[in-house]
Parts: structure tokens; C-alpha cells; sequence
């Protein structure tokens, strides 16, 4: 449904009845989310993406990026950039707790 630029009240109904399928990648390896940033879709679906999927905000695809990077360089509005290096650096900083 993202990647057919699906209406967001469609891609919420759609996460609601099937998380899973956040988890599956294209041919490309892109999740979801990161098709969702090249699309630019706004905060709320991002932010429902990343719930279905956490593990998705430090998932790299074919090209070696992940949803952050294509946030940033393909101009995805401020508010979901600052989402994703929330996610993303909290997600850092407990894999560095772990560790220590």
C-alpha cells in the first residue's frame, strides 16, 4: 500500500488488521518505512510504521540506507526527521547500555 502511495486512513486500516507486514522488503530491500520516506509521507504514518516494526529505524536496504538517511536526503519534513534520529539514537543508546 505505500509503495502505491495509498491513502493514509488505508495504510492505517491496513497496519491494524496486519502488523506483519511491515516486515517484508522489496527487491531492493526496503521495508515499509523506508519507501514511506522516499515517498515523503507525513509523520502519522511513519510514526504508525515504526510501531508495527521498531527494529525497521536501523534496517539498511540494498544501498546501504536506512529510513533516516532517505528521510534526509530526500526531503522528508522536520518533524518526521526528528522522529526518525529520536528512534534511531535511542535505539543506539540501549545497544550501548547492553554493551557496557
Amino acid at each position: 500500500a505505500v509503495a502505491n502511495n495509498a491513502g493514509n486512513g488505508i495504510i492505517q486500516f491496513l497496519l491494524s488488521a496486519d502488523r506483519k507486514s511491515t516486515q517484508v522488503a522489496d527487491n531492493r530491500m526496503n521495508l515499509p518505512l523506508h519507501i514511506a520516506c522516499t515517498r515523503r509521507y507525513p509523520l502519522d504514518i511513519i510514526t504508525a510504521l515504526m510501531k508495527s516494526y521498531p527494529a525497521t529505524v536501523n534496517r539498511r536496504n540494498f544501498n546501504g540506507q536506512n529510513p533516516l538517511d532517505l528521510a534526509q536526503s530526500l526531503g522528508c519534513t522536520d518533524d518526521v526527521i526528528n522522529y526518525l534520529q529520536e528512534v534511531a539514537f535511542g535505539e543506539l543508546e540501549r545497544e550501548i547500555e547492553v554493551i557496557q
